[in-house]
């Protein structure tokens, strides 16, 4: 977890013991006059706010994926374009997808 993603969890956190301690605070349009003293925040609050913030690091996942090298190309080449020719037959809408792309 970064410094963004504890921050949204203990936030998080902060609503779920609202929540808890305040059910009906979702179910009124009328202003409600809260004890902030009577809310605190527990262990379980932080569970649940795991449970629902996904953190950076889960969602910024990089690509492993890279060219090949001049000296190994010639070697897989002929076993990538079969791979390609295969998907483009399982999946031959994701072609026109990006040609849509190309074009724009």
């Amino acid at each position: 977890y970064c410094g963004a993603d504890i921050k949204a969890i203990c936030s998080e956190a902060a609503l779920c013991a609202l929540r808890r301690r305040y059910p009906q605070i979702y179910a009124s349009s009328q202003k409600l006059l809260l004890d902030v003293e009577s809310i605190s925040v527990s262990g379980r609050d932080f569970l649940s706010a795991m449970r629902k913030i996904v953190p950076a690091s889960q969602r910024a996942v990089a690509s492993p994926a890279k060219a090949l090298t001049p000296v190994i190309e010639p070697l897989l080449s002929s076993a990538l374009n079969n791979a390609m020719e295969m998907l483009q037959r399982l999946f031959p809408h994701v072609e026109q997808g990006l040609k849509k792309k190309r074009d724009t």
